[in-house]
């Protein structure tokens, strides 16, 4: 059971990875064609990625220990910290 727990704590970090890397190109594509759809898809991706890797590193915590506990810890603490910088750039830099 505790394998399965670190797994899925592996799995929300590449899903974090995932969506960070969706939040770039969708953004990338609304800059170069000056588009305004939905800005709340952007703010939801963003809430999404900062709880993804709170959840990750949980599970990490309460898995099986070995390398999938410490790539788990690593990697979720890695990718909250990288994820919280971004959305805090790019809320600062939206802001009027």
């Amino acid at each position: 059971m505790k394998k399965k727990i670190s797994i899925i704590s592996i799995s929300y970090f590449v899903a974090t990875i995932l969506l960070f890397i969706l939040t770039l190109i969708i953004g990338q594509y609304i800059a170069t064609n000056s588009y305004n759809s939905s800005v709340h898809f952007g703010f939801t991706l963003a809430l999404i990625m900062m709880i993804a890797p709170i959840i990750g590193f949980i599970l990490a915590f309460i898995g099986e220990k070995g390398t999938l506990k410490i790539t788990g810890i690593v990697g979720n603490l890695f990718a909250f910290f990288t994820i919280s910088i971004f959305v805090t750039l790019v809320f600062f830099y939206t802001t009027p």
